[in-house]
């Protein structure tokens, strides 16, 4: 068929085709170079940004247990200075509040005393459980500025935090241990939610474990500013707090909290990432998220006092590369414009200049093949 064509049509097919295959590799690299550079930004914002959360929630962590030991030491203290039935409430109670009122994140804080002084229990209903046991419970409802410190009704939610029956089983004097809950649901005054607690065990002067002391953080308070949809960068991004163990704590969907992430969420391309949870390493890894797309995740741990927390961030592909779609659409679209004038005024050169002089050559080189063959004399 190309054979049969005049040599203008396959002149212009040639270099058409020469022209098309050059913007095809043009095209390819440069959509190569642009998911290379977008791929390593991509990486590098969500690694900076899990970072940034990662080291503002272990901030938190850290202020309230600083608090919580300062309050243990001194407590401790006071215990082993005087006989059980010499211990001033009075002077208790100021110790936990003010401590308590220079904490920024900390919503409860508590004190409980396996066998306090008689009067202790005397001294108002509101630090007695409905088992009778001895709960000194303080919210904070101003947790941003100081002040508004008040006592609440204890209950045996507290009691029955899994830190304060680790403590009191396996607590000795002298090891400084702090015990720090997974993410739990919690009830205390009018309020149920999503968070963690800390507690650390209180001594006496025969070095004896007499209570422990706390404090209760409410995930609702950095769950606001981590899943604010004015700080997302990426569509279908995804945020989440877990622990090593894949405990969800904090998430986009509410309905998946204390939900174990890998169980939930088990994919084959998610197993790096996985592990990089399990083994408190940072890095950014392939994903497949709950709503099963395939995405970049950023995994950023931190380990306080032995208990391991991941920040993960993940974005779906379809939405990094969109800009590379739309880039690689707009560069077809020109070249297809760009060919079809090409071919144009590659069609009017061949048909105007070209093949309108061909019948001239074609006459001047039979004149001067007559003349070489003696056919004519001029």
């Amino acid at each position: 068929m190309f054979k049969s064509l005049s040599i203008g049509l396959k002149l212009i097919a040639s270099v058409s085709v020469v022209v098309m295959f050059g913007l095809a590799i043009l095209i390819f690299i440069i959509s190569n170079k642009v998911n290379d550079n977008i791929t390593s930004n991509t990486e590098e914002i969500l690694y900076i940004t899990s970072e940034k959360y990662s080291n503002n929630i272990e901030g938190i962590f850290q202020e309230m247990i600083s608090l919580s030991q300062s309050m243990a030491s001194t407590l401790t203290d006071v215990f082993k200075a005087n006989e059980k039935e010499d211990w001033d409430i009075d002077n208790i109670t100021g110790i936990i509040t003010n401590t308590f009122d220079n904490s920024a994140h900390a919503n409860y804080t508590y004190m409980y005393l396996l066998d306090p002084p008689e009067y202790f229990k005397e001294e108002s209903k509101l630090f007695l459980t409905k088992s009778n046991k001895f709960v000194m419970l303080y919210n904070d409802e101003d947790i941003y500025n100081k002040g508004g410190i008040r006592a609440i009704q204890a209950n045996d939610n507290i009691t029955n935090f899994s830190t304060i029956k680790e403590a009191l089983a396996t607590a000795k004097y002298g090891d400084d241990k702090v015990y720090i809950s997974d993410p739990e649901k919690i009830s205390l005054g009018d309020e149920t939610f999503i968070g963690a607690n800390i507690a650390i065990p209180l001594f006496d002067r025969k070095k004896q474990i007499v209570g422990v002391i706390g404090m209760v953080f409410n995930f609702d308070s950095i769950a606001k500013k981590f899943l604010d949809p004015k700080v997302v960068k990426y569509d279908g991004e995804l945020r989440y707090l877990v622990t090593s163990s894949g405990i969800i704590g904090i998430y986009n969907d509410k309905n998946a909290l204390l939900k174990n992430l890998m169980s939930i969420n088990s994919n084959a391309q998610s197993k790096d990432a996985y592990e990089a949870i399990k083994e408190s390493k940072n890095g950014v890894f392939n994903f497949v998220d709950m709503h099963s797309n395939e995405s970049y995740i950023s995994v950023n741990s931190f380990d306080i006092h032995g208990k391991k927390w991941s920040v993960l961030i993940s974005a779906p592909k379809d939405s990094i590369f969109k800009p590379l779609r739309n880039l690689q659409f707009i560069i077809v679209l020109a070249s297809v414009v760009f060919i079809f004038l090409f071919i144009i005024v590659l069609y009017y050169c061949v048909q105007v200049i070209v093949t309108s002089k061909l019948p001239i050559i074609q006459n001047g080189l039979n004149s001067f093949f007559d003349f070489v063959n003696f056919k004519t004399k001029n």
